[in-house]
């Protein structure tokens, strides 16, 4: 593992800011003007002739044709049943209304193939990919926006980045699995590919492979470099039978793998080495961010096992509890914290709940260590919730930051909306 000097650490912290504030303006950029509309009703057009006729600017059955970047709005909760994969080659935003679009366990729900989707308001259920390579959604040469979004029940992959740009945003991705194929993740896998994830809950993914994956995260760089860049979000309930239950970073083919993580909670996975995270020859850099209650069959790096490759911490996070820190290949900062706090949930909730949000959330306990426990500046104003942070949620009188994705949950705050 390679101790970074302070030129370094400074050049390295201000990469961190770069990317968290590209990030953040990636987000705020994303809005586009819709050139075409299509109304999708089930009966005079369904959903996979929408696609086509947005793909080709022609009348495809009952849908009008598209124009350019348009628009496919989708009833109100409605569930639709895919007899074939969409497939997007063309600049398409889905407006979901709380529609479910499922896969029939027998391909995948959607494929980006040199193209782009916004996608808005869908559930995404019950696809199928015996390579692992996206049975939910496949990002092929493409750029994918979800937001406020599930990606739920499949089978071969919730999400996969390949030659492509992505951001996830409020959304959750739950209870995939995998085919038994070689590589990747049950979860989000991000391969030779630039993502963001802000915001969102990996959760309760299930990845068994006969090489190497992630539970919850996989980032590779297989036919070239993988950027991640993890913000206010929070992994739990993950497991593989390889390395990393939360997350797996591995360069092994030279191209290099960067991950930069604020404001995270890792916490309750499981692997067989690395439970929380496993870092290989990674550029990797965590700032306040709880890593907790993580399992792995060694026990030893079971919140992060790192096996060479650079690491930045020393900038408020949290390891472990009962003053082990439960990392091996690295050792935390001075102003990262290990507590000595006997149980886990005394340091943070491992069961998920509704929290306020889009997404459930872990809560931090009364009197948790990581409660207004970061000692310098936030790296960002609001929380996994789009709660503001910071709150003095130790009531000492000052209001400094909380490490992991949620800030104190309050109960006046709860009623922010003015409904009290």
């Amino acid at each position: 593992m390679t101790i970074n000097n302070e030129l370094k650490t400074k050049t390295k912290m201000n990469h961190r800011h770069q990317l968290l504030t590209s990030a953040l303006l990636l987000e705020l950029g994303l809005s586009s003007v819709s050139a075409g509309t299509i109304l999708v009703d089930g009966i005079t057009c369904t959903f996979e002739d929408a696609v086509q006729a947005a793909n080709t600017d022609m009348v495809v059955g009952g849908c009008l044709p598209g124009s350019g970047d348009d628009e496919i709005i989708l009833p109100i909760n409605a569930n639709i049943t895919l007899s074939d994969t969409a497939v997007i080659s063309s600049n398409i935003t889905i407006s979901g209304n709380g529609s479910t679009l499922d896969g029939d366990s027998s391909h995948k729900v959607i494929s980006i193939d040199n193209g782009q989707a916004n996608l808005h308001q869908l559930n995404i259920i019950q696809g199928s990919d015996i390579y692992n390579t996206g049975a939910g959604i496949s990002v092929y040469q493409g750029y994918l926006y979800l937001n406020q979004s599930t990606v739920s029940a499949n089978q071969g992959g919730g999400i996969h980045f390949f030659d492509s740009t992505g951001l996830i945003r409020q959304s959750t991705i739950d209870n995939n699995t995998t085919h038994l194929a070689a590589f990747y993740s049950a979860g989000v896998s991000v391969v030779a590919s630039n993502v963001t994830i802000n915001q969102s809950t990996i959760s309760n993914n299930t990845t068994y492979v006969s090489t190497y994956g992630g539970g919850g995260l996989h980032v590779g760089d297989y036919y070239g470099a993988s950027y991640v860049t993890l913000i206010n979000s929070t992994l739990t309930g993950n497991e593989t039978n390889h390395s990393g239950g939360g997350l797996l970073a591995d360069s092994q083919y030279g191209y290099g793998v960067t991950l930069d993580s604020a404001g995270n909670s890792i916490v309750n996975n499981d692997a067989a080495s690395g439970g929380g995270l496993f870092t290989h020859e990674a550029d990797t850099m965590l700032a306040q961010t709880l890593v907790s209650g993580n399992t792995d069959d060694v026990m030893t790096g079971h919140n992060w096992s790192a096996v060479d490759g650079t690491s930045l911490l020393d900038a408020d996070n949290l390891f472990g509890h009962q003053n082990l820190s439960g990392l091996v290949g690295v050792v935390p900062g001075a102003s990262d914290l290990v507590p000595s706090q006997l149980n886990v949930s005394n340091v943070v909730s491992t069961t998920l709940a509704d929290l306020g949000g889009p997404t459930m959330t872990l809560a931090l306990p009364p009197n948790s260590p990581a409660l207004d426990a970061v000692s310098g500046t936030c790296l960002l104003s609001t929380d996994q919730r789009d709660m503001s942070r910071p709150v003095d949620g130790d009531f000492d009188g000052s209001a400094e930051c909380d490490i992991g994705a949620v800030e104190a949950v309050i109960p006046d705050l709860i009623f922010e909306d003015g409904f009290d």
